[in-house]
């Protein structure tokens, strides 16, 4: 059994680890890659990426707990 509070907090130290806990390593390279690409962006073309980067960062921590939630059931339903 995973725990979500570790996937959050994963998720919140860096976008994509908690995806990645979760079992989902494509999809977490996915969030990290885009959360990268955001703060480069929101550094070097316009600080409108900044907001990318948080909702980026945001919707990473609850589909991280989300996808904890998921492989805890598949685990459970074997």
């Amino acid at each position: 059994m995973k725990k979500k509070w570790i996937a959050i907090l994963l998720s919140f130290i860096f976008s994509g680890l908690g995806q990645i806990y979760a079992g989902s390593l494509i999809r977490g390279i996915v969030f990290a890659v885009l959360s990268v690409i955001a703060m480069i962006c929101s550094q070097s073309v316009s600080a409108v990426f900044s907001l990318v980067f948080l909702a980026i960062w945001g919707y990473g921590m609850i589909d991280a707990a989300q996808k904890v939630t998921k492989a805890n059931l598949a685990v459970n339903s074997r």
